[in-house]
């Protein structure tokens, strides 16, 4: 948005208009303490969303030994290299003289 000097004065001559001389102090402060207490707020929001993650966080980042074994236990084995086994298939000669 890139307002220039003659946009802001027709902007400022609209509310003057609007709202007068006397009451654009007031307005102007109450609409000051809404932003303060819209950015309290939110501050007191990012403070209690951080404090629920860290406090809900697991106490070690590394798996135990008894997750891992169940891991292990119950994942399918895969063949690490799949094309190996169809190298070794197609390489074998045909019996069908």
């Amino acid at each position: 948005m890139n307002l220039g000097p003659s946009e802001i004065f027709l902007v400022v001559l609209v509310i003057l208009l609007l709202f007068g001389g006397k009451r654009l102090p007031e307005i102007a402060r109450n609409l000051g303490r809404g932003i303060a207490e819209v950015r309290r707020y939110t501050i007191d929001v990012k403070h209690q969303l951080n404090s629920d993650i860290t406090d809900s966080s697991p106490k070690s980042s590394t798996p135990s030994e008894s997750t891992l074994k169940k891991t292990e236990q119950s994942s399918p084995k895969v063949d690490v290299n799949p094309t190996a086994q169809s190298r070794t298939s197609a390489s074998k000669p045909d019996s069908t003289d």
